[in-house]
């Protein structure tokens, strides 16, 4: 959709991302608590070099979401009761799809953009 994104799930090369970027670029930093030991050090190496943050988080106090430029807030509701953080999940999966869909549309309606529909 026209813009370059990168995404890791291994903690390094977060940070190694994290270390390469410019303050003409953006972090999106996703993260229920916003407070577990590698999210606090991702963010203060992003503060450090200036790079905006936005938050999408369950814990507006959190560490992450004090330190971020915006933070789009999921609900915080959780089962205690299980071990499993399948709530958390589907409350920042949902956040994130709506994100995404939205996005879409209006980069559809802005843009121009087309969609092949004859499938060649």
């Amino acid at each position: 959709m026209g813009k370059y994104a990168t995404a890791y799930s291994n903690h390094e090369n977060q940070i190694s991302e994290a270390e390469s970027l410019t303050p003409r670029d953006l972090a999106v930093v996703i993260s229920f608590s916003g407070e577990t030991r590698f999210i606090v050090q991702l963010v203060k190496v992003l503060k450090k070099r200036g790079i905006p943050i936005v938050a999408i988080t369950g814990n507006e106090k959190g560490y992450l979401a004090q330190n971020a430029k915006q933070i789009i807030k999921v609900s915080s509701c959780k089962l205690e009761s299980f071990k499993s953080p399948i709530l958390e999940e589907i409350n920042m999966l949902s956040v994130i799809n709506s994100i995404y869909l939205v996005y879409s549309i209006v980069f559809k309606n802005s843009e121009g953009y087309q969609t092949n529909k004859g499938g060649s």
